[in-house]
């Protein structure tokens, strides 16, 4: 089907169609609007298909032979970070089309083809849009028939430190409760099953933004385990004590199994030796943060065999990255919360 262009522009979505803002952290995007309407052989308006809209490319206006590339970045695709800067300097998310072509109503060929820029250029950028027709044309934004651009700035990322992320820890957040200690005893000629028990108390730490909330975090080098050892990031037994601090993936609110049971043979004289503490407490009680626990085990006083059995130290190389609504980003490694 032979058809040819009758107007090409580019928009931002922005009140002046023309100039938007973004961070130049290689996530956030903002959307471009090509506008595009065409005519067939002859000279009735002509609706491209979705594949041959795919074709539009954005191009730098001051090249136009030259397609959006390197820093700046294009796709039909839209991500999961804010697109859209507030009158205050922040940011609001906001959803708009997608990249498949839309009609306007009566008997326009208007089509709308969207596409979501980024870059990692602290600069301005003027970009405009080209298309090839079906007999070999070039027709561009930046021509004898068309003279039109959108300007996209991209700007600072904002870094993330102590002076704006902070760890806390609320005191009403929580658990408490009491596990057991159960074993067999020779003495003399008569057997003894005592059971023992004392307290334990789990505690929720926030890793947060000191304003806006953690969009996504890519947690790593924590323990890997199908019990309930699993995603904790230290293990510190000390003189019958025993604290395991865990680091949870970002997500909605979840009770979680922490801790561990001991089962073993002691010695001849105590032949069974069960130790019950794997205990359920909530995490991700608050949105946007990341949620670390720390279970701590008191001593059993009065046990009569000097050892201890909870095992040996452990500390894993753990860490995260985090990402704001927008797609700042930090990398924050060793986030063990010290006792």
């Amino acid at each position: 089907m032979t058809w040819s262009v009758t107007k090409l522009s580019v928009k931002a979505n922005t009140s002046d169609g023309v100039a938007d803002r973004l961070y130049a952290n290689g996530n956030m995007q903002v959307p471009v609007d090509v506008v595009i309407t065409a005519v067939n052989a002859d000279e009735k308006p002509y609706y491209l298909s979705d594949s041959e809209l795919a074709t539009i490319k954005l191009v730098d206006y001051n090249n136009v032979d030259s397609q959006l590339s390197g820093k700046w970045k294009y796709t039909h695709q839209e991500n999961e970070y804010g697109h859209i800067m507030d009158g205050a300097g922040g940011f609001v998310s906001s959803s708009g089309a997608s990249g498949a072509s839309t009609h306007a109503s009566g008997h326009s060929s208007v089509q709308t083809k969207r596409y979501w820029v980024s870059t990692t250029a602290i600069e301005n950028q003027k970009i405009g849009a080209a298309i090839t027709e079906p007999n070999g044309n070039y027709y561009n934004t930046h021509s004898k028939d068309e003279n039109n651009f959108v300007i996209l700035t991209g700007i600072s990322p904002i870094t993330y430190n102590t002076s704006n992320v902070r760890v806390t820890r609320d005191e009403n957040d929580t658990t408490t409760g009491m596990y057991t200690l159960s074993y067999d005893m020779q003495v003399l000629y008569t057997k003894l099953s005592p059971t023992v028990g004392t307290n334990w108390k789990a505690q929720n730490y926030q890793l947060s933004l000191n304003q806006g909330l953690i969009k996504k975090a890519e947690i790593y080098g924590y323990h890997s385990s199908a019990d309930s050892l699993n995603h904790s990031i230290k293990y510190s037994p000390s003189s019958g004590e025993l604290s395991i601090f865990y680091m949870w993936p970002l997500g909605p609110q979840e009770d979680r199994k922490v801790g561990l049971d001991v089962s073993k043979n002691v010695s001849p004289q105590i032949p069974r030796f069960n130790l019950s503490a794997t205990v359920t407490v909530p995490t991700n009680n608050r949105r946007g943060s990341v949620c670390f626990t720390r279970v701590h085990y008191s001593a059993i006083n009065g046990f009569p065999v000097p050892f201890s059995w909870w095992g040996s130290e452990s500390t894993e190389k753990a860490g995260c990255k985090i990402y704001d609504e927008w797609g700042n980003w930090a990398l924050v490694a060793s986030m063990v919360v010290q006792r």
